[in-house]
């Protein structure tokens, strides 16, 4: 029995029937994600610069919080905390229009709801650098300046 799923880039494929989601995952190649968006994240909001702005500075204290409870998690092998994290990630990842970042915790989240600890505990390094590389990115846009 094969099942369809989507990567965080919104591409399809097919899992066989011994194929976990994390596992195709991991054979994505070729996928080039930005790590931020701007224009994405502007019409999200409607050109609604003061407004995008108040999220982002609420993403920079954010993203580390999560990451550093993500990083304890980790260390407890909880993997339904891990995967609830991973998932608060990933979806304030695709408000943010943080593609990258979105794609990682997708993998993580799936991994943690496949039980796969020696998967997310390689993964972790990966979410720390986009993480970590996100929040710069951020810092340094036009719109974060003079705050």
């Amino acid at each position: 029995m094969e099942n369809e799923a989507i990567d965080a880039s919104g591409r399809s494929f097919v899992l066989s029937e011994n194929e976990t989601v994390a596992t195709q995952q991991t054979m994505i190649v070729g996928v080039d994600l930005l790590l931020f968006d701007e224009a994405d994240l502007l019409e999200r909001f409607d050109d609604d610069t003061e407004f995008a702005q108040s999220i982002l500075e609420e993403s920079l204290k954010e993203i580390p919080r999560l990451i550093e409870e993500l990083q304890r998690y980790c260390r407890d092998g909880n993997c339904s905390s891990i995967r609830n994290q991973a998932h608060t990630l990933k979806g304030m990842a695709a408000n943010l229009s943080t593609p990258r970042l979105q794609e990682v915790a997708l993998r993580m989240e799936h991994a943690a709801h496949d039980g796969q600890l020696a998967m997310i505990v390689d993964l972790l390094p990966e979410m720390e650098h986009v993480a970590y590389e996100t929040v710069n990115t951020i810092n340094g846009l036009s719109i974060m300046q003079g705050i």
